[in-house]
């Protein structure tokens, strides 16, 4: 039975709207954005699909999820930039046993980017979501089209993409198998502490590197392909890495 716990709302931040207009130029750019505040009860795992922004994670101090959505949205003219923000909205509810934000048309309910295909091709929106959880969280589902993925402090597990953005995790506690991918883009992992567990990093286009901090490790390098790398590695004799690129260079770091 599906559990779900609807999202309470802080919308006192819509007040900050602001509105620019270069004359030059006829672009109308909006920017706006609101609170989320969700009560997850005893849900421990994220799930976020993003189309455009940036996403930033980390815990927070209390009990509750909190998301900071900042919108920037664009158009030719004020009618074009006033109907997107009639329409887009953040969505955070507790379903089936996680919680899942995403960015939605609050008409339909349906994503945000099936209004925006269909009714505004030539407009540009970017939302930013700054999420902080309850330090139960420890499994974490998140994906980007466009933008970069900064996580911060975090224990767990995750399967962490993005299609266009760099990726960059710090002091992480790496304790079940993870995938983390970028097609185009950096991915920069801290790593504070592992358990038994298989984890894979892989950039078509990009450099990855990765600081086992305190942890030693162990490579078993493949040796250099034409264009790219490919490394595996075993940390502190239990977490087993791989990590490759097509296109970049793959380096590893440790404290002395």
């Amino acid at each position: 039975m599906k559990k779900r716990a609807l999202a309470v709302a802080v919308l006192s931040a819509l007040a900050l709207v602001s509105c620019d207009v270069d004359v030059k130029n006829p672009v109308v750019t909006v920017n706006d954005s609101e609170s989320l505040t969700v009560d997850t009860g005893s849900v421990t795992e994220l799930k976020i699909g993003h189309n455009v922004g940036s996403i930033s994670l980390s815990y927070g101090e209390g009990e509750k999820a909190e998301i900071q959505v900042n919108y920037r949205y664009q158009g030719f003219s004020q009618k074009v930039v006033d109907e997107i923000g009639e329409h887009i909205a953040c969505k955070a509810e507790t379903e089936d046993d996680k919680l899942v934000i995403s960015i939605i048309d609050k008409e339909s309910g349906k994503p945000f980017s099936y209004w925006k295909n269909n009714n505004s091709k030539a407009s540009e929106v970017t939302v930013d979501l700054d999420v902080k959880l309850p330090k139960k969280f420890d499994k974490f589902d998140v994906a980007s089209d466009v933008g970069s993925i900064t996580a911060d402090s975090l224990t767990g597990t995750f399967d962490v993409r993005c299609d266009v953005g760099n990726i960059e995790m710090t002091s992480i506690e790496l304790l079940g198998d993870s995938e983390i991918v970028s097609d185009v883009g950096d991915i920069s992992l801290g790593i504070e502490k592992v358990g038994e567990c298989e984890v894979k990093l892989s950039s078509d286009v990009g450099n990855i590197s990765i600081d086992t901090g305190t942890l030693k490790y162990e490579s078993d390098d493949e040796g250099s392909k034409p264009v790219g790398a490919k490394k595996e590695i075993v940390i502190d004799g239990k977490c087993n890495m791989k990590l490759e690129c097509d296109v970049g260079e793959v380096t590893i770091g440790q404290e002395e």
